[in-house]
């Protein structure tokens, strides 16, 4: 569960939501619901609320992901780093992380 959940629900039906594919999609209240039911439970929405939860402890997060920003799937939820930006939660891509991280190695063979 999210920090402050009632605030949280707000903001994925209002600031997360894709309001261009929304309307493209003509998509009825029940639709929607049935959508923001399946975000909601979707592994991309667990880790931002996991990274909610450990901030709230105190701790420093990087969330590792190789989305971009730009909304280019019409999918009807933005991407993992767009709502990072807007939930002040850092995120990375994969190889910028071993780049800042000194002491990992990979060997390939």
């Amino acid at each position: 569960m999210a920090p402050a959940p009632a605030k949280f629900l707000r903001q994925v039906e209002s600031q997360f939501v894709n309001t261009i594919v929304r309307k493209q999609r003509n998509l009825t209240d029940t639709e929607f619901e049935n959508q923001k039911n399946l975000f909601l439970n979707s592994a991309d929405l667990k880790q931002i609320i996991l990274c909610l939860n450990l901030q709230k402890d105190g701790e420093k997060v990087v969330l590792v992901t190789e989305e971009t920003e730009s909304s280019n799937d019409n999918k009807l939820f933005k991407k993992i780093p767009t709502i990072c930006k807007e939930l002040n939660i850092y995120t990375l891509t994969l190889p910028e992380i071993l780049e800042k991280y000194e002491g990992i190695d990979i060997d390939f063979q």
